[in-house]
């Protein structure tokens, strides 16, 4: 049997707690009483300090029980089995002060803190976004209804951070199975399947979209329903007017864009922005050569989609100075109709507005049976 005490005083056993909970300035010596009741004052010798046994700092007082590496000292009559004992070591600065552990409500020590965790329903988006998945998960257990609603100042909910912070998969399929809305914008427009294809994080893609399974312990109207609206989210488009699939080939998330194909190989291909632009105009723009014969090619894409007052994905290719897409879409019947110039203007010395754009693009409408003559005969003919 082992236990402190004090060698001025007959106080009742007491443990040092750290500076935040002490009331009084006594410091404590450490002794043993060993069976007989003498009392030994000088302390064991430990092969390694508390504080570092335990990881913390200085300046915090620690305790550790650990063996002792040598035998009693100060002539003491116990046998060898005595050195044995389980020792505790105390650090602790002049401030420090002790006080009754038993007066101590259990939920601030360290093990309570673990029992209690305290989840504030106002910091979910903080609980998100900074990965604290044991305060996020005892939200979703006892508050889901109100957490599923909740928005942050970007008009996103725990979804849209989920995705974009890229949770794991089973947290995207559990929010989901809270039923929280796959639909929902933000204020750039974007659903969270915008966020998953403009990383083109197919894995991602797949947790919102992909049906559960029958032996989820779900109603199987809830299935249902669950599954129509992360289908319709993805016909959504943001502010510009991209669907999830026209961002995707926006973005050149080429990985995306065949999944998402697959999944509505009719509703994406020719649809248009606000600009009158076609996904395989942006894929011509950024020279992307797999995703524009992907278009073509796979998708079936109308090579002169989109608004026919402005430039075809073959004048864009034209501009770009691309022979490899310009014969592509030429063979597919591709047309010009609009010639496309860079026009670039000097800055004046008092000019205030920094966003005046000092280099612009106009368009010019030409003789598109013209442009498809002289590129035959030229193939290296600049449309600038």
């Amino acid at each position: 049997q082992a236990i402190w005490t004090n060698d001025s005083s007959d106080k009742k056993p007491n443990v040092t707690e750290p500076s935040c909970l002490k009331s009084e300035t006594d410091r404590v010596k450490p002794g043993l009483s060993v069976g007989n009741g003498k009392h030994l004052t000088q302390p064991f010798k430990c092969t390694q300090s508390s504080s570092s046994f335990l990881g913390l700092h200085d300046g915090i007082t620690s305790t550790a029980l650990h063996r002792p590496s040598q035998g009693l000292e100060a002539g003491t009559e116990h046998s060898s089995s005595a050195c044995q004992l389980d020792t505790l070591q105390q650090r602790s600065d002049s401030n420090n002060v002790k006080e009754d552990v038993n007066n101590i409500s259990y939920n601030r020590s360290l093990a309570g803190c673990i029992l209690l965790t305290s989840a504030h329903l106002s910091k979910i988006f903080y609980y998100v976004e900074h990965g604290c998945f044991q305060e996020f998960r005892k939200l979703l257990e006892l508050h889901y209804v109100e957490a599923v609603q909740m928005k942050n100042e970007k008009g996103q909910t725990i979804l849209h951070v989920a995705v974009i912070q890229s949770f794991a998969y089973v947290w995207i399929r559990l929010l989901l199975m809270r039923e929280v809305d796959a639909c929902t914008k933000d204020k750039d427009g974007y659903t969270a399947a915008h966020y998953a294809a403009e990383k083109d994080d197919l894995e991602m893609l797949k947790a919102l979209t992909i049906k559960f399974h029958g032996q989820v312990k779900l109603p199987s109207s809830n299935v249902e329903k669950v599954h129509a609206n992360c289908m319709k989210a993805l016909t959504i488009t943001e502010q510009s007017g991209m669907t999830v699939f026209m961002l995707a080939c926006y973005k050149g998330s080429i990985n995306c864009a065949r999944y998402l194909h697959e999944q509505q190989p009719h509703n994406n291909v020719n649809l248009t922005d606000v600009y009158g632009d076609t996904s395989l105009h942006y894929a011509v723009a950024h020279n992307n050569k797999n995703l524009t014969e992907f278009l073509v090619n796979e998708c079936q894409s109308d090579v002169n989609g989109g608004n026919e007052k402005r430039p075809s994905p073959l004048d864009i290719a034209f501009f770009n100075k691309s022979l490899e897409l310009e014969k592509l879409l030429l063979s597919k019947n591709g047309k010009s109709r609009f010639q496309i110039k860079r026009e670039s203007k000097k800055r004046k010395l008092f000019e205030d507005d920094l966003s005046f754009d000092m280099e612009r693009l106009s368009i010019e409408q030409v003789n598109s049976r013209l442009i498809k003559l002289e590129s035959d005969f030229t193939p290296d003919f600049p449309v600038v």
